[in-house]
């Protein structure tokens, strides 16, 4: 065959192409994704609604039962799941695979809308596209005190100082913050002063309510120019609220310090976060789809040290922010496992192959048919976009002992030509021709057990893509190096 016969004689082409192969080979695993698995693409859209003090029965008639009504409408939803809590309802939709998660949440969001009967205290739905995996938790910091301060009030300083410079970190999608007191303004009223003055609670929480808010009064043309007119009546200090009007009694307004005094503290804890014996603020990290978890720890690392130096150590209270779990040491643990694997299971091939063979430059030719194919295929994977992970490294090692078939039935047929005492160049020619078409049907057959996994696009078709994709590739680049 013309492949066969160019091969043969043109063997510094050959040289330098299997050459630039291993090269651009070795050269990817320095851009490849390195992540621990792949990622699984799994269309979840969780609608969130706030319902402040609300109990978890009042929030299942009033808020979940309505969206739920609207919500299993949704065009092509698999499954809804709802949960009530105190002040909080959630309601989780998932979809099939193959549907377009841009377009599934604009259905949520248009049957969210239709959703009406709220109670007036409840918060506007809040609509996400993320069920804020716990499997894209690559670190996990704690914050604690070197003195022994309690750290559970900082919550709120933490939430606005040192969660957004961390969230800055390139490929961090997110970081929440557990743990600790959430900061709440608080109105204690005395009943006796409400009722010489003939109001209630619900007064109370009417004026507040009503009297807390910023309104647009319009806008005004004047010449060229048009100037918009706000009402500001959000509360900005303590002060403000103490001199809320309630309402007039005996000609003269009632205020909020007439009738109780207000206090800037902190809501019941419901959880906590305990570090060896110590209360401390936990803060988990996640990445973002696709992102190169070894750079993005890196970026995290550099935002953490930056966090330490100039955020929380001129605070003082010997304050520090500290990592206490890191993907990448279960990363590298796992990948080098494999690694080693597959050294061993070549070096293993190779000593079968010397028992046998008993011939150190047989041996040799085909032995060297591992380390191109296992390298050419990291080229093919940076190429298709893969990540570099364990699923990818135990379908390559499967292949070590798949990629020398080939080679040792060329070889081998190469070797009984020259035995009828053909020169090299015939035997080799004349040997390669005879099982080229046996060889092609073996490689052909090996991917064609693969391959169809590549196009399931459900949660196990996505795992174990990359394997299929490993064995493939190593299989067809085995089949191009043995002739």
């Amino acid at each position: 065959m013309g492949i066969i016969r160019f091969a043969i004689n043109n063997p510094v082409k050959i040289a330098v192409g299997v050459i630039l192969l291993v090269l651009f080979g070795l050269l990817s695993i320095f851009y490849v994704h390195v992540q621990l698995i792949p990622d699984v693409d799994r269309p979840v859209i969780v609608v969130t609604t706030f319902w402040s003090g609300a109990s978890p029965q009042e929030i299942e008639s009033e808020i979940v039962d309505r969206q739920e009504e609207k919500l299993k409408n949704v065009s092509g939803l698999k499954k809804l799941t709802s949960s009530a809590s105190q002040g909080r309802a959630r309601v989780l939709l998932e979809f099939p695979v193959h549907v377009d998660k841009d377009t599934a949440f604009r259905d949520v969001s248009d049957k969210l809308r239709q959703v009406t009967g709220y109670p007036e205290e409840v918060d506007e739905p809040v609509i996400s596209a993320t069920d804020s995996d716990m499997d894209k938790t690559i670190a996990w910091m704690i914050l604690y005190s070197r003195e022994g301060e309690d750290v559970a009030e900082l919550k709120t300083f933490i939430e606005d100082n040192v969660k957004p410079i961390l969230e800055r970190a390139v490929g961090i999608s997110e970081v929440s913050v557990y743990g600790g007191k959430e900061r709440e303004i608080q109105i204690k009223l005395d009943p006796y002063r409400l009722a010489a003055r003939r109001l209630t609670f619900r007064d109370v929480e009417r004026a507040l309510r009503r009297q807390n808010q910023n309104i647009s009064a319009g806008s005004i043309a004047k010449g060229k120019h048009d100037t918009s007119y706000r009402t500001i009546g959000e509360f900005r200090s303590l002060e403000d609220i103490e001199s809320t009007i309630l309402a007039y009694r005996s000609g003269g307004p009632v205020l909020i310090r007439d009738v109780g005094t207000v206090h800037d503290g902190f809501k019941k804890p419901v959880s906590f976060v305990r570090s060896k014996g110590r209360r401390v603020l936990a803060m988990p990290a996640r990445r973002e789809t696709g992102a190169n978890v070894i750079k993005t720890m890196e970026n995290l690392r550099a935002q953490l040290v930056l966090v330490n130096r100039e955020i929380l150590a001129p605070r003082g209270l010997g304050l520090e922010l500290t990592q206490v779990y890191d993907e990448t040491t279960y990363i590298w643990s796992a990948i080098w496992l494999v690694v080693k694997n597959m050294f061993f299971g070549g070096f293993l091939a190779v000593l079968v192959l010397t028992l046998f063979l008993r011939s150190a430059s047989a041996v040799g030719i085909i032995a060297v048919g591992i380390p191109i194919s296992v390298i050419g295929t990291m080229f093919v994977i940076t190429i298709l976009g893969r990540s570099l992970n364990v699923v990818l490294l135990a379908g390559m090692a499967f292949a070590v002992g798949l990629v020398v078939d080939n080679a040792i039935v060329v070889l081998e047929n190469i070797y009984r030509h020259r035995s009828m005492g053909k020169s090299k160049m015939d035997a080799a020619l004349d040997g390669a021709r005879e099982v080229w078409g046996a060889v092609l049907a073996s490689t052909l057959t090996t991917m064609a057990v693969f391959l169809p996994v590549i196009t399931i696009r459900e949660e196990s078709g996505q795992l174990f893509k990359d394997i299929a994709i490993a064995i493939a590739t190593a299989v067809g680049l085995s089949l191009i190096v043995s002739v």
